[in-house]
């Protein structure tokens, strides 16, 4: 295991290992444009913020979609089941912290 990894607990233990041993790309993505559902196949639209112009210093960012994800809906579910987990660790880990489901917390 590599030193910035963590543990799976075994109860989400993937049947499979998600090692970096193959050719397929790594694509960054900074963020989500949107995601439409049609006959069944789920498509997500992802973009990166560039800098453009010839100082890139003072230039804004602007997005450039990078990458399209397509798949089936169960293949949806798995997806979301999967990052589920991931942000339950995250939580678990303090990496990021729980959404506060009162809004009435949220006032004094």
């Amino acid at each position: 295991m590599a030193e910035n990894e963590t543990p799976v607990k075994p109860e989400t233990r993937l049947p499979y290992s998600l090692a970096d041993d193959t050719d397929a790309p790594s694509i960054y993505v900074d963020g989500v444009a949107g995601a439409i559902q049609s006959n069944g196949v789920v498509k997500i639209r992802c973009f990166e913020l560039v800098l453009s112009g010839a100082n890139e210093v003072n230039s804004k960012p602007t997005s450039r979609v990078n990458l399209h994800l397509a798949m089936a809906v169960p293949t949806l579910l798995a997806f979301l089941n999967a990052l589920s987990g991931l942000k339950t660790g995250l939580e678990a880990d303090g990496i990021i912290k729980k959404a506060v489901q009162d809004s009435a917390e949220k006032t004094p």
